[in-house]
Formats: structure tokens, C-alpha cells, sequence
């Protein structure tokens, strides 16, 4: 399964039988398949620039605490009944019903926190950008104006996109003449420095410290502390003629991904009513309505980001996410001179902040939305 709120896990029963076709098993819920298993597919259909699937229902529409028993069949006892569909294995879930006895009423609600923790040691800005000069100066390919010394110019243009809003961030980490990377400040190089092939002409080197280098964790406009809130209230009972069992249910589950939530409202109902000794009518209904913030995606190749946190760890931690002090996201419009930024001058690249995570979810809108009605009745 993936880390999105409201996506089901996947359920395989003795293993995958297809690697093209689903193999996911058939549900059903109270003696109604649900719309997976084999031979299964919604209908789509659209209005206006909306898009709708028809299906026959799914287990997201379903309050686990409304389940009472569930029990698995396979081979030849899924085929037997349920054809062709139930090739993959069948779910049966069985629903909560009234019961006999003194009418209850129970309250179940639950709030719970998550963060997400990184334990991969990141390179800061400044290790990351000596990192890749040092495979440059390697491989003889970094071409200095002072050696293999540090070079502002050489960096923005290796490393750096050479666009100019990179400027105010190499002018973090060297020291710049009004600045301009073609003008740091030099002093002379040590004894140290010249014997690993420091310095120019003159024996100068820029003024550098990669420790101050303009460090951003993009993960940090993505991430936050997620909170989940599942409440649930239900009210069953009986005699020996009447029996019934109604509940509600309200989750609201965010992810540790800001792009990402889930919302369900779930209302389930259940009576059995035994009108003479022969003659018992039974009525059961699930209703259910959900909304699901996606959040980006990009699956169009099997490698690279595939949501919001992905995108955020591509992007260079000297890349800045903001334009200027309004805290205004760097954009790559074709437009120069963003706030203190020279964005994207006509015929450059788009730089290390071309895909402004800060931009992409102010701007991405991937919601699902169903609602979902099972009823069934039975005498």
C-alpha cells in the first residue's frame, strides 16, 4: 500500500495468479460484492470538467468498528460460488446487528499524533556543494580561475543552474563584490593551499567558508505533525421479537505529508423484525461519504518522486524556496527580477528551484470524493 490516508492495503490470498491482471481478492459485505476482484471495473463517467467513477462500492466505505466477523474463502469454494470473480480469493464481511437485550449505547473516540523522522545523516548545502566540486577538480573538468580553489563563477555555473538569484546564495558562503561571483573578495592562499594547486597567478584564492552556505531543508514545507481523529457512536438492542443496531462514525486523518488527508462520514443501520413464528424481515444499510486530498503524484516513470516528500528531497538545499522577504515562492515564469531574485532570464534553465515544492502545493488540487450506499435485506 502506499502512505496516503484513506488508501486500502493490498490483501493477497496465497499470492499473486497474474502479473498483468488483478489480483486482488472479491469483498463482500453483509452478501453484496463489492467492486474488486477479478473481471471488475467502475464506470466512468463525466460532467463537465468533473470526472466520476460508478462502482459498486469498496471496503473504504466501511467503518471497521462496524465489522463483526470476517472469514476468507479460496480455490474451489470461491469459484463455486461467485464465478470467475471470486478466482482471487473472496472476503466475507459480516456487519454488527442488534442483539438481545437491554439497549446500549457505547461512545469510542481516539486522537492520535504522528511525525515522520528521518534517519538518513543529509549532507548540509555547504558538503553537498564541496562534494560536487570535489568530483569536478577529479576529474579535471571544474576549470577554476584560481586553481582548484573554490570559484563562486564556476559553481553557479556547474552546480547551480548559472541563473542569476543564485547569486545572494553563493554570497553566503563566499564574500562578493557588490554581489557579483565574477568579483569575490581574495586573500592570499597558504603554503598548504598552493601545494594542492590553490590559487592563481597572483597565488589568491576567494574568501570561502561552506559552513555558512544558505542550507534549506525543503522537507520542512512538506512534513508536519499529523493528527488523526476517529470518533464513533452506536446505540443497539433488542427483545425477542425486535432487534436493531444503528451507529455514526467521523474520522479525520492528515498525513505527515501537508498535500495529504481523509476524511469519512459513515452512518450504519441495521432492525430485524420477527412479524410471526415463521415469518422474520431483516433491513441493513451502510452509507458512507469520503473525501481524499491525494496529494502531487507522478507516476509517469518507475524512478523519481512519487509524492510531495519525494519532490522535496530532490530539490538542493541551496536552492531557496522564497523570492523575497514577503515570503513569496521563487517562480520560474519566464519573467526576471522577482523581489532580489533575477528568475529565469529567457533561454536558461530553470535553476535549483524550478520545481518549488513551496509553489507546487499552493497550486496541486488531486481530491477524491465518494459517497457509497449498501443496502441489503433478507426474510
Amino acid at each position: 500500500t502506499s502512505n496516503r490516508p484513506g488508501t486500502l492495503g493490498d490483501i493477497r490470498i496465497r499470492g499473486n495468479r497474474s502479473l498483468n491482471a488483478s489480483n486482488e481478492p472479491l469483498y463482500v459485505i453483509d452478501g453484496i460484492p463489492m467492486g474488486s476482484g477479478v473481471g471488475t471495473s467502475p464506470n466512468t463517467s463525466a460532467i463537465g470538467d468533473h470526472e466520476f467513477n460508478l462502482s459498486a462500492g469498496s471496503m473504504a466505505d466501511l467503518n471497521p468498528a462496524d465489522i463483526e466477523s470476517i472469514d476468507v474463502l479460496k480455490d474451489a469454494s470461491a469459484t463455486a460460488i461467485y464465478g470467475s470473480r471470486g478466482a482471487n480469493g473472496v472476503v466475507l464481511i459480516t456487519t454488527k446487528k442488534g442483539r438481545e437485550g437491554r439497549t446500549t449505547v457505547s461512545y469510542d473516540g481516539t486522537t492520535t499524533f504522528t511525525r515522520a523522522h528521518s534517519l538518513t545523516d543529509w549532507m548540509s548545502s555547504g558538503e553537498m556543494l564541496d562534494f560536487y566540486r570535489s568530483a569536478y577538480v577529479n576529474a579535471g573538468t571544474y576549470g577554476g580561475r584560481y586553481g582548484n580553489a573554490p570559484d563562486p563563477m564556476r559553481d553557479r555555473y556547474l552546480m547551480m543552474g548559472n541563473v542569476g538569484y543564485m547569486n545572494s546564495v553563493l554570497g553566503t558562503a563566499y564574500q562578493l563584490n557588490n554581489n557579483d561571483v565574477e568579483n569575490p573578495v581574495l586573500r592570499d592562499a597558504t603554503a598548504e593551499e598552493r601545494a594542492r594547486g590553490w590559487g592563481n597567478a597572483d597565488g589568491k584564492v576567494p574568501v570561502y567558508n561552506s559552513g555558512d552556505l544558505f542550507d534549506n531543508n525543503w522537507t520542512k514545507y512538506v512534513n508536519r505533525v499529523a493528527r488523526t481523529d476517529n470518533h464513533q457512536i452506536s446505540v443497539s438492542g433488542g427483545n425477542n421479537n425486535t432487534k436493531f443496531y444503528a451507529s455514526a462514525s467521523y474520522l479525520n486523518q492528515e498525513s505527515t505529508n501537508r498535500d495529504q488527508d481523509y476524511q469519512r462520514f459513515t452512518i450504519n443501520s441495521s432492525g430485524e423484525v420477527k412479524a410471526t413464528k415463521w415469518f422474520t424481515l431483516g433491513v441493513s444499510a451502510n452509507m458512507g461519504y469520503s473525501i481524499q486530498d491525494y496529494g502531487i503524484m507522478n507516476n509517469l516513470k518507475n524512478s523519481g518522486a512519487k509524492d510531495s516528500y519525494g519532490q522535496a528531497l530532490q530539490l538542493a538545499r541551496w536552492a531557496p524556496a522564497f523570492a523575497d522577504e514577503n515570503g513569496d515562492p521563487v517562480l520560474v515564469t519566464g519573467r526576471s527580477n522577482i523581489g532580489k531574485y533575477d528568475v529565469f532570464a529567457p533561454g536558461r534553465t530553470n535553476g535549483p528551484s524550478g520545481h518549488n515544492i513551496v509553489n507546487n502545493l499552493d497550486k496541486a488540487f488531486n481530491e477524491n470524493r465518494a459517497t457509497s450506499v449498501i443496502a441489503s435485506t433478507y426474510a
